[in-house]
C-alpha cells in the first residue's frame, strides 16, 4: 500500500468511527466514497486511480466541497447535513491524520499559507535584500492584513479550481545588526500555490519580492516588548 493511500485511508478510518456514532451501520466503503466526493471525485475508485491519490499525501491545502458530500450521502440514504459534516472535519483535524495539510472549504486560506511562508522568510532572495547592509536576516512581519488572492484561471460550473493561486503579502524584512539594532525593509512579496489535484494545492512558492522604500532603523526590544509579531 502506498504512503499516499495510507493518509487517505487514515482519514477514512477516523471519519468512519465518528460517523458510526451518528449513522449506525454506515460502512467504511461508504465513508471513503463521501471523502472522495469532497475532493472532487464521483467515486473512491476515481480518486484512487487518479494522480490525486499521490497528491493527497503532499498537498498543503485541500479545498473541500461539502455540497458534493451531502449529495453523495443522499445516494446512501444518509441525512448528512452541514452540522454532521463540520463535526466530521473537526474530528479528522483533531486526530492529526492529515499532517500539516489544511482542510478548507474556500480558496482564502491560500493567503494565510503565504503569510506564514513570509514570516519564516527563508528564501535566499530575501537574505540578498539585506546583505548590503551587513545585517543578519531574521524574519518577516506583516505591515497590513489585507487579503489579496488572485487566480490565473476562474472556476466554471463544470471546470476545476484555479490552476494557480497568487497571494501578495505586504510586510517588512527585519534584520538584526550589532547591539540588537538592525533594519526593517518594506517589501511586497508575491507567492503562488499550484493546484496538484482536483481540489488539492501545493505549498506557497515565492515568485518575487520587491523593496518598496528605504529601510528604517529597527530595534526588536523597543517595538515588541517581549513578544514576536507572529
Amino acid at each position: 500500500m502506498s504512503r499516499s493511500k495510507t493518509r487517505f485511508l487514515a482519514c477514512a478510518a477516523v471519519a468512519h468511527t465518528k460517523l458510526l456514532g451518528i449513522f449506525p451501520g454506515i460502512k467504511l466503503g461508504q465513508t471513503q466514497q463521501l471523502l472522495a466526493s469532497a475532493l472532487g471525485h464521483k467515486t473512491y475508485q476515481s480518486f484512487a486511480l487518479s494522480g490525486d491519490a499521490e497528491a493527497f499525501d503532499r498537498a498543503e491545502m485541500a479545498v473541500l466541497d461539502p455540497a458534493a458530500v451531502m449529495l453523495r450521502a443522499m445516494y446512501f440514504k444518509l441525512p448528512l447535513g452541514k452540522d454532521e459534516w463540520s463535526v466530521l472535519i473537526e474530528e479528522i483535524s483533531a486526530k492529526q491524520v492529515v499532517g500539516t495539510m489544511e482542510l478548507r472549504e474556500d480558496l482564502g486560506y491560500a493567503y494565510w499559507l503565504a503569510r506564514h511562508a513570509f514570516q519564516q522568510a527563508d528564501d535566499p532572495r530575501i537574505a540578498a535584500l539585506v546583505r548590503p547592509y551587513k545585517c543578519s536576516h531574521s524574519y518577516g512581519r506583516l505591515l497590513s492584513e489585507q487579503i489579496d488572492i488572485t487566480a490565473t484561471e476562474l472556476k466554471s460550473d463544470e471546470g476545476p479550481l484555479p490552476a494557480i493561486l497568487r497571494a501578495a503579502v505586504h510586510g517588512e524584512i527585519c534584520a538584526e545588526g550589532e547591539d540588537y539594532v538592525g533594519l526593517a525593509m518594506p517589501v511586497m512579496a508575491d507567492y503562488a500555490l499550484e493546484r496538484i489535484g482536483r481540489n488539492l494545492y501545493d505549498g506557497p512558492v515565492l515568485l518575487n519580492i520587491r523593496q518598496l522604500g528605504e529601510p528604517r532603523r529597527f530595534c526588536p526590544a523597543e517595538e515588541f516588548d517581549g513578544g514576536m509579531p507572529f
